[in-house]
């Protein structure tokens, strides 16, 4: 009876050990996805910035500026949690750059962005990058269904460009 019991107990503590890795290792896991996820999402951002700042006729716009700055900020703060993937490196380098207001700077690092952008693409593969057009297709659903019932109530609310205005004929 004792060799039975001790064979339970040693069996019931390996499967808590066990479970408690795969625990673990999913939340590692999940950990890095979300860093992944921030780091793509504000690279994304800073693309467009950057996009503003080789194509747009005010590249000394202080508040674009700003804004890069503080994208920079932010990805610099989720790559330690992603430090093992192949292309931190490259990011870390190109973001702690210092910014030239020379329009062929803007324009190498906008070259480079877009390179580390489809790295990235490559890395998450086919399922997450299936994901944002569902959530995209879901959105316009549920815009159309908001416009139908906009319609619906069109004389309740009263706000320029809300309801579709007809004028009144004159009464003679």
């Amino acid at each position: 009876m004792d060799d039975i019991s001790s064979v339970i107990i040693l069996g019931a503590i390996v499967a808590a050990a066990a479970m408690v890795w795969l625990v673990r290792r999913y939340t590692r896991r999940k950990a890095v996805e979300a860093a992944l996820l921030g780091v793509y999402t504000n690279l994304l951002d800073l693309y467009g910035y950057y996009f503003w700042l080789v194509s747009a006729v005010n590249k000394e716009d202080p508040e674009i500026h700003e804004k890069v700055k503080m994208l920079k900020r932010i990805i610099l703060g989720y790559l330690p949690k992603i430090n093992h993937l192949s292309f931190t490196r490259e990011i870390r380098d190109l973001l702690e750059e210092a910014d030239t207001p020379k329009h062929s700077a803007a324009a190498a690092k906008y070259r480079a962005l877009e390179a580390i952008l489809k790295r990235i693409e490559a890395y998450i593969g086919k399922h997450h990058l299936a994901v944002p057009p569902k959530i995209l297709q879901s959105n316009i659903q549920l815009e159309s269904r908001i416009n139908v019932q906009e319609d619906e109530d069109s004389n309740i609310y009263n706000a320029p460009g809300f309801i579709n205005w007809v004028p009144r004929k004159n009464k003679k």
